[in-house]
């Protein structure tokens, strides 16, 4: 199971260069596809372990009685989920910004 969502983000990373007007016989695109689909992979994996560690945390401080790590643990939950929406925003984020460098005039 935890293959298959590796290998469908490694596919997302693919569209994003293809569909940008990418080159596919440009020298290192391969290189360049397999570099993105990792980085994006391992970054999802990292947020997922964050939000682990924030929600143990969050309830071993809740279970003590200490609000100042039960606070912290919340922010990290928030920060590792806002972390993975921008993660997977990025393609959008990109295909505005080549829509935006293409309206672009060089006179």
């Amino acid at each position: 199971m935890l293959g298959t969502a590796f290998q469908s983000v490694g596919r997302r990373a693919e569209d994003i260069i293809i569909r940008n007007g990418g080159d596919r016989n440009a020298p290192g695109f391969a290189e360049l596809k397999d570099l993105t689909a990792t980085i994006r992979t391992w970054s999802i994996v990292a947020c997922v372990i964050a939000i682990i560690i924030a929600a143990i945390l969050w309830a071993w401080g809740a279970q003590s009685q200490n609000a100042a790590q039960a606070t912290q643990g919340k922010k990290g939950i928030i920060v590792a989920v806002a972390a993975a929406a921008i993660i997977f925003a990025a393609e959008a984020m990109v295909n505005w910004g080549t829509g935006l460098g293409g309206t672009v005039n060089s006179k």
